[in-house]
């Protein structure tokens, strides 16, 4: 935290310093704080209970060279209170997530130049959110942002935005773990937006992406071996409102060909998740809304692998704040009200039912706490599936979630916000786990800058 905040007094003086050749500097970024404490998290009760407080700082720095140029450059560090005592040098892992704390991380580094007064290029590790982010999302909510080593390209007129994207978003070599051969995940697409639909139909996005990756051999783990894998990824976001009443659909494919050794297998799955609202702004700003989900599962009778895997969707703002599932082979339904009391205040409730699609498939998750295991962005671009017993008896109920939010915002900059959320869980985690409710409590404090 010392270097990180030493690096920003450094680069802010050295800004002034370059004012003279042209260089245009600027900075933001936000600090966040924040407390959970999760009852119950194994599903039996009388095992005892987790709680942490997390914060996290981000800085952002841009220099503008001109008016084509500029550069932008963020970091972040993330910190467990109390995992630091004797301020340990920045490295040493977390007791109680593996991962490295103390230490500021390079979240964004890419160059941006604008080719023409329509084409502006950006090249480097950057974060994208592309239609409504549940495609692409930077994930703004996590420790660390989504974020892609890609050169991408906007395009846009009065009518329409496209930006296309080459990314390499993995790459293993021979190094390390990997005993043979190298790993590269890779994927080229294009997203366009309709930019003068009618408020009807305000948003229209259509996507379509190649996603590529060479096989590897991990010898001697659970990743052995990494199939190769040619798929596309294709979908169509639509959203709009009238008098009232708003609606929004969106519907993904991912399609194509896993290849093991001798062994392939075609990839056919797709999702929909549609949502209508209606809302009174004379009443608080009343709005109440119901949300369908579904993604395809494989049955034990399929040859294909009809597993829907989500790409780098928004994962907090879908399936709950518990964050219990991650999208595939997963079905649910989401009844929620929200309504701003005052300027200042507002509050919403949301409550999920969720089940398999397939009740003889495995289901992902978030922490890998329930009946299988979400396998995070870079091996969800590989396209691996974990192994994971499902129950024989036919069960498809996973389990509800109810949570409760209140956010009170102080100033354009400050706010504080606080839920509360409950998990129960049905027939599916009750044979595989146990069969009291999990209860979270969470609160945060946020300052931009």
């Amino acid at each position: 935290m010392k270097k990180l905040i030493a690096l920003i007094a450094v680069l802010g003086f050295a800004s002034y310093a370059q004012a003279a050749d042209g260089v245009e500097f600027s900075q933001s970024g936000d600090f966040r704080v924040q407390y959970q404490h999760d009852v119950n998290p194994s599903f039996q009760s009388g095992l005892g209970g987790s709680e942490f407080i997390h914060q996290r700082l981000r800085w952002g720095a841009n220099w503008r060279v001109g008016e084509k140029m500029s550069a932008h450059l963020s970091m972040v560090d993330n910190a467990n209170w109390g995992e630091n005592p004797d301020q340990t040098p920045a490295g040493r892992a977390s007791t109680t997530t593996g991962t490295t704390t103390n230490i500021a991380t390079v979240q964004e580094a890419y160059g941006t130049w604008m080719a023409t007064d329509s084409v502006v290029l950006k090249f480097g590790r950057q974060s994208l959110t592309l239609g409504d982010g549940r495609w692409i999302s930077a994930n703004d909510y996590e420790n660390v942002n989504t974020a892609v080593d890609a050169l991408t390209a906007k395009w846009e007129n009065e009518t329409l935005r496209v930006i296309g994207a080459a990314a390499r978003a993995s790459n293993a070599t021979t190094t390390g773990a990997v005993a043979s051969g190298n790993n590269v995940g890779r994927y080229y697409g294009a997203n366009v937006d309709w930019k003068s639909a009618p408020d009807f139909l305000k948003t229209v996005s259509a996507h379509y992406a190649l996603v590529g990756v060479d096989s590897a051999d991990y010898t001697g783990t659970a990743l052995d071996p990494i199939p190769s894998q040619d798929a596309a990824r294709d979908g169509v976001a639509v959203a709009g409102d009238k008098m009232g009443l708003d609606y929004r659909v969106n519907y993904e494919m991912w399609t194509g060909k896993r290849t093991s050794g001798t062994h392939e297998q075609d990839i056919d799955s797709n999702m929909m998740d549609a949502e209508v609202g209606y809302t009174l702004p004379s009443l608080m700003g009343l709005r109440v809304h119901a949300t369908y989900h579904t993604d395809s599962g494989t049955s034990s009778s399929d040859t294909k692998d009809k597993t829907y895997q989500g790409f780098y969707y928004d994962r907090r703002e879908n399936g709950g704040l518990m964050q219990m599932f991650a999208w595939g082979n997963l079905t649910y339904t989401k009844f929620g009200l929200a309504a701003s009391p005052r300027d200042d205040l507002s509050v919403a409730a949301n409550y999920y039912m969720f089940s398999k699609t397939e009740a003889s498939d495995q289901t992902y998750n978030g922490s890998g706490r329930i009946a299988g295991k979400y396998l995070g962005n870079w091996t969800n671009v590989v396209g691996n599936k974990v192994t994971a017993a499902a129950p024989s008896n036919g069960d498809k109920d996973l389990g509800s979630e109810l949570d409760i939010v209140v956010t009170k915002k102080y100033t354009n900059n400050f706010s504080i916000n606080a839920h509360y959320s409950t998990f129960s869980p049905g027939a599916v985690i009750k044979a595989n786990a146990g069969s009291t409710a999990e209860t979270e409590y969470y609160l945060e404090s946020k300052l931009t800058f």
